[in-house]
């Protein structure tokens, strides 16, 4: 009926329930599906998420209280020994860490996991039974900086990128992009740990997503000067023990283009002794997780 309609009053009516006719998609038609985006409700009218393309954002359980993070940081870094060779993320590059559908046994195996911690408590799959008064509940997770050189993404946002081997990219994930370091703490005091929960699951569903959208001379001139140079910086690309090398970035968070390294001294940069290898930054990365609490 949808394609030859139904006349009714004299007027032939094709309906799409949503407004839009996407059999031209699942019949292989259409490349892409004509629908941007979708809204779902509970069977008591309640939004429970909206979607836009691949990306999701889920609403807080009714009834439920959610719990924003005292602080997300996350840290750009270098993955190998050879951190003179870490490339910027090449602009489209995405992937996730994580995955909503883990089970407790993939979420502690999955390499880059440190899982939740509380006060004493470290490595838990599961959120900790009870934490210490004033201490935060937080995850910790790094990310794959291994990629095949070829895929900006792939289906499972995963096969494209690995983790390095004894500190160095593994053949077949040749380049070395930065690391990210995710560390997220989330303001538990007075609450019941035993009613938390993500709004992907339980708390071994935690995931995150990257999507490389920096402007490529800003992401390069970060990394020469703080992951190649074996920097320690704060989120402007500053060294406070190498004053000399300046900031990569102005008071308005553009490239520096004064005090940007030239080629030669990124040369020289390069052959520096590590200290910490850090860009304390977190734009552009964006965390899939909110607690909630009920």
């Amino acid at each position: 009926m949808l394609t030859r309609g139904h006349v009714a009053g004299g007027k032939n009516f094709k309906v799409h329930i949503d407004g839009y006719n996407l059999l031209p998609y699942p019949t292989g038609q259409e490349a892409h599906s004509p629908r941007p985006g979708f809204v779902y409700f509970s069977a008591d009218g309640d939004v429970l998420a909206l979607r836009s393309d691949n990306w999701k954002v889920a609403a807080p359980f009714a009834g439920r209280e959610a719990l924003t993070p005292r602080s997300s940081i996350v840290y750009y870094k270098s993955g190998i020994k050879a951190y003179g060779t870490v490339r910027a993320f090449p602009a489209g590059l995405r992937f996730v860490l994580g995955s909503p559908a883990a089970t407790p046994a993939r979420f502690a195996a999955t390499e880059g996991s440190e899982m939740w911690s509380c006060g004493a408590s470290f490595h838990n799959v599961d959120f900790p039974v009870s934490c210490p008064a004033h201490a935060d509940l937080i995850i910790r997770f790094d990310a794959p900086s291994c990629w095949d050189g070829v895929n900006l993404d792939t289906p499972d946002h995963k096969r494209h990128m690995a983790y390095p081997v004894n500190g160095a990219c593994p053949a077949d994930h040749p380049v070395a992009p930065p690391m990210l370091e995710y560390r997220i703490a989330y303001p538990v005091t007075g609450k019941d740990t035993s009613l938390l929960r993500l709004l992907s699951g339980p708390s071994y569903s935690w995931h995150a997503d990257f999507f490389a959208a920096w402007s490529m001379p800003t992401e390069e001139a970060l990394v020469t000067q703080c992951i190649n140079g074996g920097g320690q910086c704060d989120t402007r690309g500053y060294d406070a023990h190498h004053p000399e090398r300046g900031y990569v970035l102005d008071a308005t968070g553009h490239l520096n283009k004064q005090r940007a390294p030239s080629a030669r001294s990124r040369r020289a940069l390069r052959s520096l002794p590590i200290t910490l290898r850090v860009v304390a930054t977190w734009d552009r990365a964006s965390v899939v997780a909110a607690l909630t609490t009920g």
